[in-house]
């Protein structure tokens, strides 16, 4: 039999939809946070189960090999144990001895005139990472968990170097944070893989803060197909900038276009994601008589899984846009 359950563990059904899954970890993950409790090493076991339960869960594929054993009632290699092939007991002993000097200020991040700084990790963000060594090798990772002052936990950063080859970058790496308030970047070392596709690096000693502008616009050069409210044909443009909030696009020949019209674009990104049926409002018309255009920007509306890989791919470009 299996030593837990997931879902239990999460508290959520097995139909739970993955906002349910991130919603109800999040939860749990707060409230069981070692800082919450030093020296409980109930809580930090039960933190630790926890991290588990997610990292299989919010995997589309962990997830269907997970809910094909539990329906058997037996486990495999893959699955010993924990269920993912690691002990609890030795991540409990590696990642959460020394509790006492991990909460010491001195052992947070500290600015200029000595004052304790918290870089403000939230689980699931991004974190792109960048070899140190060699700095063509870049990856997009996610946030899994991190405990102040000792490490952070993340997906591995694979690069895709060709269809059949990656790598996975290790070592010193530079990595690079983006949240409202700001970009933060700091040197990290990778410390060792936990389970599957997550690794453990260590927490950073010093950080670079800079501060960030709202809905930053990103020059493209996409082509774009949408459906407008007012028409029943779909239209091809080209988009020429975008946003975390919007884009702008040109369409050939002029067309007459009501400005708060309802309109549904699909598109591809320059890192090759698919960005399907995104909904969003007609703002601010302008007719080009030079070129016989139309020009007009897109307020983005929903739905919230496209929005976030517009959001993803703005954020990475403005991570060197700032570092440059």
């Amino acid at each position: 039999m299996l030593n837990f359950d997931y879902y239990e563990t999460l508290s959520v059904s097995q139909d739970a939809s993955a906002e349910e899954i991130k919603k109800a970890y999040r939860k749990l993950a707060m409230e069981t946070h070692p800082d919450r409790s030093p020296g409980d090493a109930r809580s930090e076991k039960r933190f630790i189960k926890i991290n588990e339960a997610y990292c299989v869960l919010s995997d589309p594929g962990k997830r269907s090999q997970y809910d094909q054993y539990r329906r058997v009632g037996h486990h495999s290699g893959r699955f010993n144990g924990t269920g993912l092939g690691y002990s609890q007991d030795k991540i409990f002993r590696d990642f959460f001895t020394g509790r006492q000097a991990v909460n010491k200020p001195e052992n947070w991040l500290s600015g200029g005139d000595g004052v304790a700084i918290i870089v403000p990790f939230r689980i699931d963000d991004g974190l792109v990472v960048q070899s140190a060594d060699n700095k063509t090798l870049i990856a997009k990772s996610r946030i899994i968990g991190a405990l102040r002052g000792e490490f952070i936990m993340i997906t591995e950063p694979t690069v895709q170097i060709s269809d059949r080859i990656s790598t996975v970058i290790h070592e010193n790496i530079k990595c690079f944070y983006l949240n409202k308030s700001g970009l933060y970047s700091f040197r990290s070392t990778y410390r060792r893989e936990l389970i599957n596709n997550v690794i453990c690096i260590e927490y950073p000693k010093k950080v670079d803060v800079r501060e960030r502008r709202r809905d930053r616009r990103i020059k493209v050069n996409v082509e774009a197909s949408f459906f407008l409210s007012d028409y029943e044909d779909l239209f091809y443009g080209v988009m020429t900038d975008i946003s975390t909030g919007g884009c702008r696009l040109t369409l050939k020949p002029q067309t007459s276009i009501s400005d708060g019209a309802k309109a549904v674009v699909t598109f591809r990104l320059p890192d090759k994601v698919l960005v399907s049926n995104l909904e969003a409002k007609v703002v601010k018309i302008s007719h080009i008589m030079k070129n016989k255009a139309t020009a007009f920007g897109l307020s983005f509306t929903g739905p919230p899984d496209e929005l976030t890989k517009v959001a993803n791919f703005c954020e990475f470009c403005m991570i060197f846009e700032l570092e440059s």
